[in-house]
């Protein structure tokens, strides 16, 4: 588990999910915890059946030249050293979980300076070496398509666990589902089922949908895309998932196309409770560039694959009066 806090009142919520957390014979959870600065002290923590241990771990710290590194990169040294850490244990790492704030294409608050690891980096550098069966998101965003493709690199991988809009502090630690996986195939898919019913159960708020994504169609779905135009997705308040965010969308209602709802459906049939989810029918996607982070989006794969369809070129915004739909 890789953990990033902003604050210390984040860093006493997450201990206080790892009391509740009742793991089996054999079952270990590795944590390895940053922030909420750069400067602040990065712990190792071990959870098995019997205890909590922490310990603090080195802080590196390494002079960027380019301003990218700087802005996007200063907690990588010490991710480095975690996942390699975690690679001398004798342990199995059968999954991997992302605890912490994001954005699909970036870890930790977008909104803020606290960022941790873009997602190119955070595949690249912690579940490609790790290998994981399974991803678990807990944060925000990171069920959105974008994000989804850079992570269906690892082949390992089989499914994912996100939010396709924003994440509630109702997490996957809280549920009583999470102790009870074990370390099989079977297993983990169950798990991961049992995981949604809990939280798609929640009444509030509205936005909240926790879906199960079967990785291995994702680059096909993105591949479809691809060779659509502008003119083909429908973007306005029907298809918006939260008045807060204009910009992120439900792609099966944005995209009328029937092989591509089959297909969604078919990636996110494992979900429990998504008839209770109120606009979420499946992965979502962003309407344009994001403008925080523009020049991470631009690194994407998804972002190359997708230039054809025109998704993605600048347009003025169009004001219209008693208009709801977005205009690009």
């Amino acid at each position: 588990m890789v953990a990033h806090v902003e604050n210390h009142s984040e860093l006493d919520r997450l201990f206080e999910q790892l009391q509740n957390v009742q793991l089996g014979e054999h079952q270990v959870l590795y944590i390895a915890q940053f922030g909420p600065t750069l400067s602040s002290p990065n712990s190792f923590i071990v959870v098995d059946k019997e205890s909590i241990t922490s310990l603090t771990f080195p802080r590196i710290n390494i002079s960027y030249s380019s301003h990218y590194d700087q802005k996007y990169r200063r907690f990588l040294p010490s991710v480095k050293w975690a996942v390699s850490k975690c690679l001398s244990l004798t342990s199995k790492i059968h999954g991997v979980i992302y605890w912490g704030h994001g954005a699909g294409i970036l870890t930790g608050d977008w909104s803020k300076e606290r960022r941790f690891l873009t997602i190119i980096d955070f595949v690249r550098y912690c579940l490609e070496p790790l290998q994981p069966k399974i991803f678990l998101a807990d944060g925000c965003y990171f069920g959105i398509l974008s994000a989804l493709y850079e992570i269906s690199k690892v082949k390992s991988i089989q499914y994912v666990l996100a939010s396709p809009s924003y994440h509630t502090w109702y997490g996957i630690l809280d549920t009583i589902s999470f102790s009870r996986i074990k370390n099989d195939d079977k297993s983990f898919l169950s798990s991961l089922r049992e995981i949604t019913c809990e939280y798609n159960a929640q009444t509030f708020p509205k936005y909240r949908c926790f879906i199960v994504v079967k990785m291995k169609y994702i680059p096909l779905l993105v591949k479809l895309l691809s060779h659509k135009s502008f003119s083909d997705f429908k973007f306005d308040s029907s298809t918006r998932i939260s008045r807060k965010d204009v910009w992120t969308h439900d792609l099966y209602s944005a995209i009328p196309d029937k092989i591509i709802h089959n297909l969604i459906k078919n990636i996110v049939k494992e979900t429990c409770g998504l008839e209770s989810c109120r606009v979420i029918r499946g992965v979502s996607i962003d309407a344009k560039l994001p403008d925080k982070h523009r020049e991470v989006f631009k690194k994407t794969e998804f972002y190359n694959l997708m230039q054809k369809t025109g998704l993605y070129k600048q347009r003025r915004r169009i004001k219209r009066k008693k208009s709801t739909s977005i205009h690009l």
